[in-house]
């Protein structure tokens, strides 16, 4: 979900108190880099992330939709019915699971919310030869490789960058390229 179909980054741009680059390309320790450098003399680590996040009990209640969200959920309710889920990692906060198991209940309802499966480890662990993975974590994608799966490595770019609605179009294709249905 997060860095893909919700903008996890704007809302933690909020949290930690620092700006968030629409046009800018983020990746996935933006805002921990972005804070430290304004606060040196107080640096927080990328693994503080859950608890800083904590400090805001709507955070996770209230992540921003990526435009391109729905065209992707359509398309795979329309070419994998049943076959896909969201793999989402969650901190070990009880309000992350909660908040995203919520937003994806108001956003498309029960029948595409019961394909979520909330990870507090490593997402490969599931991986099965084939599978695909859409993810903007480095980390996560080497690992799903290594597990015998395929992946789109989705860019966390502002959404105002150019580059930010060319991936929908990439990511179906690539998609409707090494779908079995």
């Amino acid at each position: 979900m997060d860095g893909v179909i919700v903008n996890c980054n704007r809302s933690a741009a909020r949290v930690y108190g620092v700006g968030y680059p629409e046009a800018g390309v983020l990746g996935y320790d933006w805002v921990t880099r972005t804070y430290n450098e304004l606060h040196p003399e107080s640096p927080v680590a990328g693994e503080d992330f859950g608890r800083i996040v904590a400090t805001d009990p709507t955070f996770w209640n209230t992540l921003e939709w990526f435009p391109w969200a729905d065209g992707l959920v359509e398309f795979l309710e329309q070419h994998a019915p049943g076959q896909w889920n969201f793999l989402t990692k969650c901190t070990q906060y009880p309000e992350c699971p909660a908040g995203k198991f919520n937003q994806l209940l108001e956003r498309y309802g029960p029948e595409v919310t019961r394909r979520a499966i909330f990870m507090f480890g490593p997402k490969h662990v599931v991986c099965q030869p084939g599978d695909i993975l859409i993810d903007d974590c480095d980390q996560n994608c080497d690992d799903w490789e290594r597990a015998g799966g395929l992946v789109f490595r989705w860019r966390e770019v502002g959404v105002l960058h150019p580059e930010a609605n060319q991936q929908l179009p990439q990511c179906l294709q690539f998609l409707q390229a090494n779908m079995n249905v």
